[in-house]
């Protein structure tokens, strides 16, 4: 049940068995993305391990990943240039809460708004912030499809995501960023910092039905296969 996921050990490799059902379901495929749909951005900073920036869009029937861009050792201002060149404009990029670090002039939030970056926000912390994003995430990913030409990375970092049996935090190497930076995606929609443009389905409705993961079939809540 909901209230179970939220109580459950988290350990081993959290979001896999998640992927693989998404897989069987055919809900990693290749699709056309709606250019009509405003586009929301999803960031985990990182140095020595990559940064990653994940694209996502609300749909009428879920959310769709349609994005996903690593690199180490780059700044805002690359990650704004990527996803202008790939042709996106994001009207919110969600950063982690813990990304301004006290001095304006080198916090990220300040150089993604140089970069040009729109709608900057941060998460907001809870108690605990790396449990509490596994959780959303794992609640949400039902509804979730990715399109797998342009998230193959990103895909791969979830799948290999972990949490080793009897520790406080995942493990952390070169799948985690991508795997937070996905997991700060779901946390701004469920904080609504991400507004959804959804006909009859109110944000209330996208909190309360992806966070029981209930399906909505007679607004057309039916997460499609490809």
């Amino acid at each position: 049940t909901p209230e179970e996921a939220f109580t459950a050990p988290i350990e081993g490799e959290v979001y896999a068995d998640e992927i693989y059902k998404a897989r069987s379901e055919g809900r990693i495929c290749n699709f056309r993305y709606d250019e009509t749909l405003p586009v929301f951005a999803a960031v985990d900073k990182g140095w020595e391990h990559a940064s990653a920036v994940w694209l996502l869009q609300i749909t009428q029937t879920g959310i769709d990943c349609i994005w996903y861009h690593e690199a180490k050792h780059k700044s805002p201002q690359y990650f704004v240039n990527e996803v202008t060149k790939a042709g996106f404009t994001p009207i919110r990029w969600a950063l982690p809460w813990d990304c301004y670090t006290g001095d304006p002039k080198v916090s990220w939030e300040r150089q993604f708004k140089q970069a040009g970056a729109q709608g900057v926000v941060r998460i907001h912390r809870t108690q605990n912030a790396k449990r509490d994003r596994v959780d959303i995430g794992l609640n949400m990913i039902r509804r979730v499809r990715w399109l797998e030409s342009d998230c193959e990375v990103g895909i791969t970092n979830l799948e290999r995501f972990s949490w080793p049996e009897g520790k406080s935090k995942p493990l952390d190497n070169a799948y985690t960023d991508g795997a937070d930076a996905w997991g700060h995606g779901m946390c701004a929609i469920k904080q609504g910092l991400f507004t959804a443009n959804m006909k009859n389905i109110t944000t209330r409705d996208i909190e309360r039905d992806l966070m029981k993961g209930m399906h909505r079939k007679n607004k057309g809540w039916e997460v499609p296969s490809c």
